[in-house]
């Protein structure tokens, strides 16, 4: 399933307030720039979001606020879902030529591999495979829930089940 990014220039968590009053969604994820260690910002950019998820019904909006400028039709990536860096290379590879290259594909503090581009036809592709944070859980977990769980693992198997 793709993913959709929403950039945002400096109002994100307004439009998330909106989004979920508007679809009674909710946010399960919000990360500030000023939250990431060793990230430079400027103090304007600290409270600003860099990352946060959406989540509306079965499906995931990903939204932040973008540090470059944007302007009405380039905020908006297209988020494929990739399992291999391979996959994610190969894809980069098709998709760079005649691009703009927005921020170049290299591993970075959350994702093994991420890279951004407008391709060729004026579509801004984001592309990366997110770090996998190791399931936490006990034994206890075996069953696959277990009420005392804290992993925060998109993997965890008992996560559906416990949060």
């Amino acid at each position: 399933m793709f993913q959709h990014y929403l950039m945002f220039s400096g109002d994100c968590e307004e439009a998330l307030k909106t989004y979920e009053k508007a679809f009674g969604g909710k946010v399960t994820e919000l990360c500030r720039y000023g939250d990431m260690e060793g990230y430079s910002q400027d103090e304007k950019q600290k409270n600003l979001i860099m990352h946060s998820t959406f989540v509306l019904g079965s499906g995931n909006i990903m939204c932040a606020d973008y540090p470059h400028k944007t302007t009405s039709g380039d905020n908006v990536f297209i988020m494929p879902p990739f399992k291999t860096i391979d996959e994610v290379k190969k894809a980069w590879d098709v998709l760079k030529e005649d691009a703009r290259i927005i921020e170049d594909l290299a591993p970075c503090f959350f994702a093994e591999i991420y890279g951004t581009l407008c391709d060729k036809y004026g579509i801004n592709w984001m592309l990366m495979i997110e770090k996998k944070e190791e399931c936490t859980c006990t034994d206890a977990c075996a069953s696959g829930y277990n009420p005392n769980c804290t992993c925060t693992s998109r993997e965890c198997h008992c996560t559906e089940s416990n949060k």
